[in-house]
């Protein structure tokens, strides 16, 4: 298995964008956990032709349904011309920059079919990590144990998490009504309890008992990716690793160029 690191952590903590960038500076590929869950949530609703939100309170209330609907679900790793990774659901290119999978009405829809569709995620992560290095944007259902991954959790705090979702929904949270502030509260921390993973994690013990070491991101992009690659790297070269990918980078190198030649 190629080298994996698990960048998780709760809602609008930043781990994905921390992620999508770290797996750009290492040259690993990137693979958006949430961004699966979302388009299959999102295809669900879509599928069940819900008109409105009783409509669709009530589709994703329908446990049979579900089940049904994930057990046909197809998610499919694939190495593309370019050697980089996509993810494919039911055979369509996953596009982790649709606006629609951002919709803040996904929010709290997501985790009715995060338990559901858990074992499917667990084999493409795996797949995708014998494929090529990875990391790994989770918010929780990680495939790998401890000794089979680095395990790295954000926590920039609720208030930091608050104001990011605010401003990525193209607001500030002071310029919100005061019952969308409660609504956007609710969004992003209120539905954690809901999800065992993550109720577990709430507390940093636990967090550091399930083998994740936990990065404070609440400075600035750059200098917390910063600060996460210089940790990142650390942990690889402890584990061997990324002096092994540095030589089949430069093994892919050399094939690639012989092939033009």
């Amino acid at each position: 298995m190629n080298p994996v690191i698990i960048i998780a952590g709760y809602a609008a903590s930043g781990k994905t964008t921390l992620a999508r960038s770290l797996a750009n500076d290492l040259k690993f590929s990137f693979v958006d956990l949430g961004s699966i869950i979302r388009r299959a949530t999102l295809d669900y609703i879509k599928d069940k032709d819900c008109q409105d939100e009783v409509e669709i309170s009530r589709s994703l209330a329908d446990k049979n349904s579900i089940v049904n609907y994930i057990n046909q679900l197809a998610l499919t790793p694939r190495i593309t011309d370019d050697g980089g990774l996509i993810a494919e659901v039911n055979g369509t290119r996953l596009d982790i920059e649709n606006h629609q999978l951002r919709q803040g009405f996904l929010d709290d829809k997501t985790l009715l079919l995060a338990k559901e569709i858990r074992p499917k995620l667990i084999l493409f992560q795996r797949e995708a990590a014998r494929l090529t290095p990875v990391v790994i944007s989770a918010r929780n259902d990680v495939a790998f144990e401890r000794d089979e991954a680095i395990r790295i959790f954000i926590d920039p705090g609720i208030k930091v998490r608050v104001h990011r979702r605010a401003l990525f929904e193209g607001t500030t949270f002071f310029d919100l009504p005061k019952n969308q502030r409660r609504d956007l509260l609710n969004r992003v921390v209120g539905k954690e309890w809901e999800s065992i993973d993550l109720g577990v994690a709430l507390h940093k013990e636990s967090i550091a008992e399930m083998g994740f070491i936990l990065f404070d991101n609440k400075r600035g992009i750059e200098e917390s990716l910063g600060e996460l690659t210089i940790l990142t790297k650390n942990l690889l070269e402890a584990k061997g690793w990324l002096s092994n990918n540095m030589e089949r980078e430069s093994s892919d190198c050399l094939r690639r160029s012989s092939e033009r030649i």
